[in-house]
């Protein structure tokens, strides 16, 4: 369920579970209203993020599944995220290269390097992936917040992952 600020319906969209906020500038073409007309599939979004280059192509982690959108958000695709994924709970994409994908789920971080159409659990992977960062200027470089497990890193591209106090 998609909630829309009364204030002002396009500068943020807000996700039932947890705030999710984007930035107007990043919106482009997507409106509020085409969020709430076509809801994804299987219910609640957890993660939701734009691709920096085409706005128009969206991914949203909802339940056991990545959806992918390249119209704005009219309508949505499951990418077929294996079903052992457990729950989505972020999505980001490598700045440099939006066609690859880093979900976040309670079984690990799964990375896709071609826009959602398939899906690897790297070994050496953080269980209970809660949250994730690409560093900008070094999109090798993702960090993995977990469930109980502090911070992971990984310099690869997400093919292997170590704790944060491995350094």
């Amino acid at each position: 369920e998609f909630r829309v600020s009364k204030e002002n319906p396009m500068r943020y969209i807000t996700c039932f579970l947890r705030p999710l906020a984007l930035p107007a500038a990043l919106l482009g073409l997507l409106t509020a209203q085409a969020l709430l007309s076509q809801p994804l599939p299987s219910g609640t979004a957890t993660a939701v993020v734009v691709d920096p280059t085409n706005p128009n192509t969206l991914y949203a982690g909802a339940g056991v599944g990545v959806f992918k959108s390249t119209n704005g958000g009219l309508s949505w695709s499951n990418t077929g995220l294996p079903a052992n994924s457990s729950v989505v709970e972020a999505v980001v994409l490598d700045p440099s290269n939006p066609a690859v994908v880093y979900v976040a789920a309670l079984s690990g971080v799964f990375v896709s390097t071609n826009g959602g159409q398939s899906w690897t659990l790297p070994v050496q992977n953080p269980y209970c992936a809660y949250s994730l960062a690409v560093v900008p200027t070094t999109p090798s470089t993702i960090y993995a917040g977990t469930c109980g497990s502090g911070i992971y890193k990984s310099t690869n591209g997400g093919l292997s992952f170590l704790t944060g106090s491995s350094d």
